[in-house]
């Protein structure tokens, strides 16, 4: 092996440590964070906690031209329907999706995680 593939594979190699280390200090949920001073958790954002799960169990259908009777494309078309998010989401009945909940995973499922409907409620 020459000495510059040697190179590129060691550098390639510390490049994906990097990443898998600074990856697995952070949470998936932002507002699960929580300060080594202080026990509390950081307050839920749009940005940060609410807008990734509406964006990718909501937003799909909740937009122009698609079955959603309203948008849910910026964070004023959210606020104005919280209330409602909220409930349905504790429902289950948003997002629709009809197949029982089973071992076996599909394809594109739907359903919130209780994590996500958690977000929704705070």
């Amino acid at each position: 092996m020459t000495r510059r593939k040697e190179f590129d594979r060691k550098s390639a190699g510390l490049i994906l440590l990097l990443a898998v280390l600074s990856c697995s200090s952070t949470s998936i949920y932002a507002g699960e964070k929580q300060n080594a001073e202080n026990t509390t958790p950081s307050p839920v954002t749009y940005n940060r906690d609410i807008a990734p799960i509406v964006f990718r169990s909501c937003a799909r259908c909740h937009r122009p031209g698609e079955a959603g009777p309203f948008p849910l494309l910026t964070y004023n078309n959210v606020k104005a329907h919280a209330r409602q998010i909220v409930t349905v989401t504790e429902k289950r009945t948003m997002p629709p999706w009809l197949p029982a909940p089973q071992d076996l995973t599909l394809a594109d499922d739907l359903r919130l995680a209780d994590l996500d409907i958690t977000m929704f409620r705070k």
